[in-house]
């Protein structure tokens, strides 16, 4: 019966090979003898013409191991396994000498100490290889083989190019992937992906390897993609784990997608000589159709479950709801209206609210763009004692079993300090805006309109142009100042306390500001010299009236706020250069508080120092560092009822600029004119992603800028704008002066562009283009 062969045995060393196919009186002269390494030493009993082999226990990928044999206190030259080494492996540690005329030797110990290697840079630095292992952690790493006879270290030298042939393979089958591969296989790899290494001075692997990782790695550009590439697994306190880290890059980004909500405010124009009748026909249809009627049955030709649910909020409003005034003024409201209003009523009486559910205001003909509508509605507001009493009810209400405890078991209260109108409870039930407008009164609708509304009249005439403005009310006040202006006056005085200024004094009151800057068209006075030096650099304007006029002709005072500073603050800065100096500290300090744009202007008709500041772009104004405005603007119109496409509308927008609007009549009927704002409040725009650091004193090196701009140009979905605003405002340091610089718009390009697109027939390795 013929031999029967086993399988070939995985190993690195073919020494058990060779010895399963000797025949037995060959194989008899041939013996190893493993030896396990037990408390950092292996113990080799006697033998003949002994040598011991150190064996390698696992394949060994990007890494090394050096073993340091030493016997009776002499040490033995290093063994290094190198990186993707085979497992079973055999490299010799120690041979003894023999006594003349012996070829045995007597037992003897071997003091092994194993030291492991990861960084590639280190991995033949014998001389300093780092920390040894702990000694279990070595023993499962490697052991020794006794191998005895001559034959047998004949058949060791006949199969050590096999492992080195194997390892060889083992390397160049790793160099396929990104992360093990280095030298000319990176080279390979990024000249397929088009992304030649850096040559002046030669990149190293590990930072070319992490720019091939942006074009090897699969992610995609969704969010959890945007999350996983910029900051890998690990939580916000964790160091950055994603495509930056491999780069150097320990801090963790924000990815904002969340987008901040548009304003929207409609006023009906009449145009023509019967503009006044279209309006009280349109409004008579308004009212008989669309409009939920409190004092009228709903009309008996709606469908029966519409009809009766109807039925059930006209019932609930009647008798949980005190009307307030002319009962005309609180009869209707459109169906979104009543509906809402109806669940905060039940909500409201869920929670505990005994009191009176006052309406003050509802659909009203000649109400303005608020009422005319029927799109919103006004009622007394909760005092801080009942939403106080209400918060603590929404526990009971949450177990009931209805919709409004499925309202309420969402219901997220609020401290009458944090949230003084109980937007907490509104705006579950549908109210997007819940907003005051002005004492005793808060406004109410399911638009977000956030207090605006268009103010203009209400009739033109055939070929008459006229000016239409977006106004504005913050909360608690009726004169018309733009939310982003009072929540910028509200940091002005922790600013300028930061930046150890002087306080400001209290900005010009709103109603009185278009009076001042109107007096600027007119020149009294003649500024004092401590001026100069602003007025030279241009920080000052020093003739006010092209100013001024521009101001009224084309702005939107509503999204301004201004300042008188007297000429006695003026000169308290010192000398000229101070003065200049100074007025700039105080535009920067505005700026910071939340503003866009800060111009201070010499006022001849007060002899004093005006600061203007806006959330938009004022006219001979350069806004530096500050990102788009914080207010933006768009006007449309359309025709009542709609119009067939192609006809003529009553109205033609002129110019649209910020939040003014100069139209002209086209043709006889009823237009509908509509402003949308959108306030820019820290989250992104309308398609468009923000990467912004965790950290906000995390500063970015120049190559990791250029980094981050590759991965996320490589990365960006198609029709998202990836804004990196935040990151180019306060991150970078271009210079290398270890602080941060502004790099703005015309700057955020100026990086290497990692890959480059070839002509057909070249490939080379040349770098064209230069960082800054």
């Amino acid at each position: 019966m013929g031999r029967v062969l086993t399988p070939r045995p995985a190993g690195g060393s073919g020494l058990d090979l060779f010895r399963s196919a000797l025949t037995p009186p060959f194989a008899a002269g041939m013996s190893l003898d493993p030896v396990p390494l037990v408390d950092g030493s292996f113990d080799v009993h006697a033998g003949r013409e002994v040598v011991v082999l150190v064996r390698l226990r696992r394949p060994l990928a990007d890494e090394a191991l050096v073993v340091r044999g030493s016997v009776d206190g002499s040490t033995q030259p290093d063994v290094v396994f190198s990186p993707f080494t085979q497992e079973g492996t055999m490299l010799p540690v120690f041979r003894p000498e023999h006594a003349a005329g012996s070829d045995g030797s007597g037992p003897f110990v071997v003091d092994a100490v194993v030291h492991r290697l990861t960084d590639r840079r280190r991995h033949h630095a014998h001389p300093s290889p780092g920390p040894a292992m702990a000694r279990a952690d070595a023993a499962e790493l490697v052991d020794a083989v006794v191998l005895q006879g001559r034959f047998a270290r004949m058949l060791l030298l006949a199969t050590l190019e096999k492992q080195r042939c194997l390892r060889t393979i083992r390397e160049t089958a790793a160099a396929r992937h990104l992360e093990l591969a280095s030298s000319g296989a990176l080279d390979e790899r990024g000249r397929s992906l088009l992304v030649p290494r850096r040559l002046d001075p030669r990149e190293p692997d590990d930072a070319y390897r992490a720019r091939l990782g942006i074009y090897s790695s699969w992610i995609l550009p969704t969010p959890g993609g945007f999350e996983r590439a910029l900051n890998g697994s690990g939580d916000a306190a964790d160091a950055n784990s994603g495509l930056p880290g491999r780069a150097g890059i320990d801090h963790r980004f924000r990815v904002v997608e969340e987008t901040n909500e548009l304003s929207i405010a409609m006023k009906i124009v009449g145009v023509g000589p019967d503009a006044a009748a279209d309006f009280d026909s349109f409004q008579t249809v308004l009212e008989t159709i669309h409009l939920v009627d409190l004092d009228r049955p709903t009309p008996t030709r709606m469908p029966a479950e519409g009809r009766a649910r109807r039925e059930a909020i006209r019932a609930t409003i009647a008798a949980e709801v005190t009307r307030v005034g002319d009962p005309l003024l609180t009869r209707r409201f459109t169906p979104l209206v009543a509906s809402s209003f109806d669940r905060a009523v039940r909500l409201m009486r869920a929670l505990g609210h005994t009191a009176q559910i006052r309406l003050l205001r509802g659909h009203e003909r000649d109400g303005g763009s608020r009422y005319e509508l029927g799109l919103g509605i006004d009622i007394a507001p909760p005092t801080a004692a009942q939403l106080t009493s209400m918060a603590a009810g929404v526990g009971a209400v949450a177990g009931r079993g209805d919709d409004i405890a499925a309202l309420a078991s969402g219901l997220e209260p609020r401290s009458p300090a944090e949230d003084p109108s109980g937007s907490w409870i509104f705006e579950p039930c549908g109210f997007r805006t819940v907003h005051p407008v002005g004492p005793g009164v808060l406004h109410l609708s399911p638009l977000p309109t956030f207090g605006m509304w268009v103010d203009g009249p209400d009739q033109l005439s055939l070929g008459e142009t006229a000016t239409f403005e977006a106004r504005a009310h913050p909360p608690g006040e009726a004169v018309g100042v733009h939310r982003l202006v009072a929540e910028s006056l509200a940091n002005v005085d922790d600013t300028m306390s930061a930046a150890g200024l002087p306080p400001l004094p209290s900005p010009i009151p709103p109603n009185d500001v278009i009076d001042r800057i109107g007096d600027m068209t007119s020149s009294n006075g003649t500024p004092p010299s401590n001026l100069d030096a602003a007025f030279a650099a241009g920080v000052v304007i020093s003739s006010s009236t092209g100013f001024a006029e521009n101001l009224l002709r084309v702005f939107n005072f509503d999204q301004l706020a201004a300042f008188s500073i007297p000429s006695s603050a003026v000169a308290a800065f010192g000398s000229p250069e101070d003065v200049r100096d100074g007025f700039i500290a105080w535009s920067d300090a505005l700026i910071t508080a939340g503003f866009h744009s800060v111009r201070p202007v010499w006022d001849d008709a007060f002899g004093e120092v005006v600061i203007v500041a806006s959330i938009s772009q004022l006219p001979a104004s350069t806004a530096i560092g500050v990102g788009p405005p914080g207010a933006s603007f768009y006007w449309y119109e359309t025709r009542l009822p709609k119009a067939q496409p192609g006809s003529d509308d009553p109205l033609k927008i002129l110019q649209a600029r910020g939040g003014k609007a100069v139209v002209t009549t086209g043709r006889t009927g009823l237009a509908l004119l509509v402003a949308i704002s959108y306030s820019r409040r820290g989250l992104a725009d309308p398609f468009e992603v923000r990467i912004e650091l965790d950290d906000p004193t995390a500063v970015l090196e120049r190559d990791e800028y250029g980094f981050m701009m590759n991965l996320l140009d490589h990365l960006h979905p198609i029709g998202i704008e990836v804004n990196t605003f935040d990151m180019r405002r306060h991150h970078v340091d271009a210079d290398g002066d270890g602080t941060a610089e502004f790099l703005s718009s015309s700057a955020s390009r100026t990086y290497h562009q990692d890959r480059r697109r070839r002509d057909v027939g070249r490939l080379d390795n040349r770098n064209t283009r230069r960082v800054f």
